[in-house]
């Protein structure tokens, strides 16, 4: 009886985080949905507005796949990510390679500060429960990934916009 009532408690708990992590994915759609608008990201090139739909995507996969994920496939994934820290080397750079941007500036440094304010948010620990553990793991995972396609935004609107040397491709 009590090896049942543990069961069904367990099974209810993977419920409750499944539920938790698919809130977390659907919040990062809005969100990212809300970041496109007001930095009007969508008036751009086929090429950016197919780069501004992989978030979302991987999100969408994110919401479908919250059941079936187990914490030993979490761990694998989440154990290698250094993303943050990576990007706070790659902004400054992209920062100074601004100067040459011949699209508007102030537009182009609001992106990069976006994303630089997107990598800190994620790099912020926050002590939760240990049931709460894999849901912060997930949310720092949107924000990542949010800074990473910003920032990948960014340098494809500096080759086409800044300095043109690809604008061939849209």
């Amino acid at each position: 009886m009590q090896d049942e009532y543990k069961k069904k408690s367990e099974d209810e708990e993977c419920d409750e985080v499944s539920y938790s992590v698919k809130l977390v994915y659907a919040a990062a759609i809005i969100v990212w949905i809300f970041l496109v608008v007001w930095l009007s990201l969508y008036r751009s090139h086929m090429l950016s507005v197919i780069i501004l739909m992989f978030p979302l995507a991987l999100f969408f996969i994110g919401i479908f796949n919250s059941d079936v994920v187990t914490e030993e496939v979490e761990r694998s994934i989440f154990k290698t990510n250094y993303a943050g820290v990576g990007f706070l080397f790659l902004v400054p750079l992209l920062a100074w390679v601004s100067k040459d941007y011949t699209g508007d500036g102030e537009w182009f440094t609001t992106l990069l500060m976006v994303a630089i304010i997107l990598i800190l948010f994620s790099l912020i620990d926050v002590w939760v429960k240990k049931k709460w553990i894999r849901t912060y793991r997930h949310a720092i995972s949107a924000l990542q990934t949010m800074a990473l396609f910003l920032i990948i935004y960014s340098l494809q609107e500096y080759y086409l916009t800044g300095v043109g040397s690809l604008g061939m491709l849209c």
